[in-house]
């Protein structure tokens, strides 16, 4: 068997394994190859820099900086990862997961990518400028949902957003819109169902 051929292999019984695993609600987690993903995740200090929510029959809800908000089918995007991670809240009940993707649809499907927000959150908890107004925009979001900016979206806090909406927090510190990648891999409300290392 060629070198090929065993990673074609792989990819098919990961293809299989997920469509046993993944329920609605579920995040996932992955690791894109490439260099500029390789800066992403030096700079954001964790392994994981894109983020997903599965939307059911195969179907991921994530953002692009290409496309968007879209549905799109997980297995087209596979061969294009190093690593992946899916977590499952420990709390939110199968009814819950299934209304929070109706929301999370009809609310972000087809935004554009905010360059805006990566360079706040950049800004504001990479380089850790700014404290005192990332401090006031977390009590203020705390008291009041509706002042969640829900136009200005990227991956991260999309799915953190979709959460919120629904009464669960990724992190406690910070608003859902400010909400990075190792949030999610440091959260005790998440659980791994599983993680699978590619290349």
């Amino acid at each position: 068997m060629t070198l090929t051929e065993s990673l074609k292999s792989r990819e098919r019984s990961l293809k299989l394994k997920l469509a046993r695993l993944l329920k609605k609600g579920d995040i996932i987690l992955v690791s894109e190859k490439g260099i500029f993903n390789s800066i992403c995740r030096v700079v954001q200090r964790t392994k994981w820099h894109h983020i997903m929510l599965y939307a059911g029959r195969g179907r991921v809800l994530e953002v692009t900086p290409r496309e968007g908000c879209r549905l799109t089918f997980l297995n087209h995007c596979i061969s294009k990862y190093k690593a992946l991670q899916v977590l499952r809240h420990k709390k939110i009940s199968s009814m819950q997961a299934r209304r929070m993707i109706g929301t999370a649809i009809k609310l972000f499907k087809s935004r554009p990518f905010s360059r805006l927000q990566v360079l706040k959150i950049a800004l504001l908890r990479e380089l850790n400028l700014f404290k005192h107004a990332l401090n006031l925009i977390v009590k203020r979001n705390r008291l009041r949902v509706r002042h969640l900016n829900m136009k200005d979206v990227i991956c991260s806090n999309m799915v953190a957003m979709s959460y919120h909406l629904f009464g669960y927090r990724i992190n406690e510190s910070y608003s859902p819109d400010y909400v990075v990648p190792r949030d999610y891999a440091n959260s005790r409300e998440l659980q791994v169902v599983c993680s699978v290392v590619l290349a």
